[in-house]
């Protein structure tokens, strides 16, 4: 295993990790020229503006609401928190409850570490610091039960 793979796994398995995609996934997709960016339903009217009335109503009629369990399901909702286009350019609600969720179900977690590393989201010695910490840890485990006057 990589450095940098010791480290992606240290990162997803941070307390840390809902934090840093909720702060920065949706940055992480926008940079990342993905299809999957929320948009905050304030703005609907001006990404929408200059549609006809028919292609606004197709668009959430053929859309739904994401939740983690089923996914892209039900009626687009309004009322929610965010949206995002899906791959038919359909509107799909996501609310603020799921925000990470959704999140953490389309970035690529790989990527997404390099892209925190890149834009000094994370200091990545924090993380070698701890696997070293670790590492020291069991060192001195180690010492304690080969010490001869122990015996």
């Amino acid at each position: 295993m990589t450095d940098i793979d010791k480290i992606t796994e240290k990162v997803i398995e941070s307390e840390d990790y809902d934090n840093l995609v909720r702060n920065y996934g949706n940055e992480y997709l926008i940079e990342r020229n993905c299809d999957d960016e929320l948009f905050n339903m304030d703005d609907i009217n001006e990404i929408l503006c200059g549609k006809l009335p028919i292609e606004i109503l197709n668009l959430a009629y053929f859309g739904g609401n994401w939740t983690p369990h089923s996914g892209e399901s039900g009626d687009f909702n309004t009322q929610a928190d965010y949206f995002y286009f899906n791959g038919y350019g359909n509107l799909v609600s996501v609310d603020e409850y799921y925000y990470t969720d959704y999140l953490k179900s389309v970035i690529d977690e790989e990527y997404f570490v390099e892209f925190l590393i890149d834009n000094d989201y994370i200091d990545i010695e924090d993380y070698l610091d701890e696997e070293d910490d670790e590492e020291e840890d069991e060192d001195d485990d180690n010492d304690y039960n080969n010490d001869p006057a122990l015996d």
